[in-house]
């Protein structure tokens, strides 16, 4: 509330005059709306640097005649916060992911347009082909929010990882193959299985 009543109450009435018409001289009515606005920043999570990140796009967008309700100002902070990391936004990154995991599986190249697009195509992509396109949305897009919030916080995207060629070697002859139902064809099953569960956390 403190940050509210000193950082943006001064802000928003100097550059949006229908905010300080509206509540200038009403000090009940200017309690309410900053409480309010204090309310849905924590209600989002906004920490110090999101909020100040939402006051500079708040002055950068003072030409409009309008002024920022409490959740659009928000969802600004929110906003304005990855932007400043260089991070693209949602949409830019779903289209991006989906050229990717396309182009892969027809063994193409894809230069993803940042880091982020391939850490999250090599986590979830996959999921493209087994999930409608409002629920591979939804995946892609938890996907993100947890990596947003990870970039926030001074973490660094993992490197990528080299993956491994096809094997191009002529097929093993008949008797020199793993009995399938030995001790060793049902330990490798297993350890294939734990591989693709974690893959796919």
């Amino acid at each position: 509330m403190t940050a509210v009543t000193a950082r943006l109450i001064p802000v928003i009435s100097l550059y949006y005059p229908a905010f300080a018409a509206r509540f200038g001289s009403d000090d009940e009515g200017l309690k309410f709306a900053a409480k309010e606005y204090a309310d849905r920043l924590q209600f989002h999570g906004i920490d110090g640097k999101m909020f100040m990140a939402g006051i500079r796009e708040l002055k950068a967008k003072g030409a409009e005649p309008f002024h920022p309700n409490p959740e659009q100002f928000a969802l600004m902070c929110k906003q304005a916060a990855i932007e400043s990391l260089n991070i693209p936004q949602f949409q830019a990154v779903l289209s991006d992911v989906i050229k990717g995991k396309q182009a892969l599986r027809f063994g193409e190249a894809h230069a993803f347009i940042h880091s982020l697009n391939r850490v999250i195509c090599s986590r979830k992509g996959d999921l493209m082909y087994e999930l409608t396109g409002i629920e591979f949305e939804k995946v892609i897009k938890s996907e993100y929010d947890h990596w947003v919030k990870r970039l926030q916080a001074g973490e660094q995207l993992p490197e990528p990882q080299l993956a491994i060629s096809h094997d191009k070697r002529p097929e093993m002859p008949a008797h020199l193959r793993m009995a399938p139902k030995s001790a060793m064809a049902l330990r490798i099953e297993a350890l294939r299985a734990e591989a693709a569960a974690r893959k796919a956390q």
